[in-house]
């Protein structure tokens, strides 16, 4: 089977050895869409139409080139290239409404969370008060007991913390 070329027509791809009578690329299309045609939505990108991810972001081409729309948009409108971790956010909630007016950059994520998602960033699951983390730490110190529960009442796992504490303290690497 190595060596021979994919059965799909135009197609000039070599098969590897994991590969049957198509190739890697025609595989995973196949998996991704049902069938081995190329998306169907990617002739109306390379003719310049605007499409929608599966996210409900708006995608357009740019010299041949697939890019998020709100992210072109602000580089263009802040006059160079996104860093990286940068992230832009629509005010209004409207994905698809990429006005300038609309969009919003954040340089980080956690602080995008912080100011445009205050609810879901308030309802993190591993905040704890200074208070918990101090009798987090005050039982870490005590010498294992097994009569005892954690101080918040449930049967202990480990070092006298029971299972959401001790997982809490393995997490920030305390242990």
């Amino acid at each position: 089977m190595i060596g021979k070329i994919c059965k799909i027509k135009g197609c000039k791809n070599i098969l590897k050895k994991q590969d049957g009578t198509v190739c890697g690329a025609h595989r995973l299309r196949f998996m991704r869409h049902g069938n081995y045609d190329i998306s169907p939505n990617w002739p109306n990108l390379k003719k310049g139409k605007a499409m929608i991810t599966p996210l409900g972001y708006m995608r357009i081409n740019i010299n041949g080139k697939r890019v998020l729309q709100h992210r072109h948009i602000m580089e263009k409108f802040i006059g160079r290239k996104l860093k990286k971790g940068e992230r832009i956010h629509h005010n209004n909630g409207n994905k698809t409404d990429n006005r300038i007016e609309n969009l919003q950059l954040f340089s980080s994520n956690a602080e995008h969370m912080k100011t445009a998602h205050r609810v879901m960033w308030d309802k993190r699951k591993d905040r704890y008060s200074s208070e918990t983390i101090t009798n987090i730490f005050n039982a870490l110190k005590k010498p294992s007991n097994p009569k005892i529960n954690c101080f918040c009442g449930k049967p202990f796992e480990a070092r006298n913390l029971c299972i959401k504490h001790y997982s809490w303290v393995w997490k920030h690497k305390f242990i």
